[in-house]
């Protein structure tokens, strides 16, 4: 690349950043149609994924996401005046150093990666939609930013179903007067027992005269997050499996069923929650089973409905939930 023509590409990133820091997106928009050839996908998304400011609504930029992860970047039907280009003022030398100080953020975070996302788009939107939540902790926000894509990517479906769907009954429709409810972050972190127990700590209350919602809980918040769950420990354990398999090749069969395994273990924890509800107040148990049909009953708010369990393993599940039943008479 010749000197004139690296300098000219630093001045085109730097007015592309100078337009997402002051959230001018249709002006963006149309820098983008008109330079694509090097505002391309992985450098638009770190670009705005840097500096396009949390609080900007999803609707702005929703259909220029759209476009650049189609390769198909026109410009907007009210396009804006050219933007006036202030990297223009600055000498070749200085316009390529300032690129160099960007420090772009990169699409992937580590946890991501673990669990074998690629796609570029899918990565941008959940690393946005966590600076979304530690900026502004608006969970109907980060869903209106995701829900339009969905169907690009099984991985980018699962994260959503399993955290931002929970998480927004949790905090918006269920018990929306806690004090402290939980962050993204913090909601990600959740695993295993200790997970069941904090989802249900409210829903019954032993002793209490509220109505028993444990069953309503169940459904639409343990449900929706153990269909996460396998992804959670495919994470932890990636590096484990990656170091073993160098040493000896993984079993045939042993990954096909670990998937049944973690979620046979999942549903496990909540018919241990309900022995141990039924040990302390039986009736609130008895109303529990009455509520909910067993694993096989799950409130995914339509996002998942499509794909159910196996036949076999949801009448395994079924079946030990029913052991469960009858452990507590």
């Amino acid at each position: 690349m010749s000197d004139n023509k690296g300098a000219d590409r630093a001045r085109i990133i730097l007015e592309a950043v100078r337009l997402a820091s002051s959230a001018q997106v249709p002006s963006l928009h149309l820098l983008i149609a008109r330079e694509s050839n090097i505002l391309q996908l992985e450098l638009v998304l770190r670009i705005l994924l840097t500096y396009l400011p949390e609080s900007t609504e999803p609707k702005v930029y929703i259909d220029l996401l759209h476009q650049i992860a189609n390769s198909a970047v026109h410009a907007p039907t009210q396009s804006s005046p050219r933007p006036v280009q202030n990297g223009e003022e600055l000498s070749d030398k200085e316009a390529r150093y300032q690129v160099r100080r960007l420090h772009l953020l990169p699409l992937a975070e580590e946890q991501d990666l673990q669990a074998g996302c690629t796609d570029l788009l899918s990565l941008f939107l959940i690393h946005r939609a966590r600076k979304i939540d530690l900026e502004t902790g608006s969970i109907p926000e980060i869903q209106e930013l995701l829900e339009p894509f969905l169907n690009r990517d099984p991985y980018l479906r699962t994260w959503t179903v399993s955290n931002i769907l929970p998480l927004r009954r949790l905090n918006y429709e269920y018990y929306p007067d806690v004090e402290d409810p939980y962050t993204l972050e913090a909601f990600e972190r959740l695993e295993g027992r200790p997970a069941i127990d904090s989802f249900l700590a409210r829903s019954a209350r032993v002793g209490g005269t509220e109505t028993i919602q444990a069953g309503r809980d169940i459904r639409g918040l343990v449900g929706p997050w153990i269909y996460g769950e396998s992804s959670r420990k495919r994470r932890k354990t990636h590096h484990d499996r990656r170091r073993s398999s160098l040493v000896s090749p993984t079993p045939a069969g042993q990954v096909a069923s670990s998937k049944e395994q973690e979620c046979h273990t999942a549903w496990s924890d909540v018919n241990d929650w309900l022995l141990d509800l039924a040990l302390r107040d039986f009736a609130a148990a008895a109303e529990t089973m009455e509520q909910w049909d067993g694993p096989s009953d799950v409130d995914y708010d339509g996002y998942n409905d499509h794909e159910n369990l196996d036949v076999d393993i949801s009448q395994n599940l079924t079946l030990r939930y029913a052991q469960a039943g009858l452990s507590m008479l």
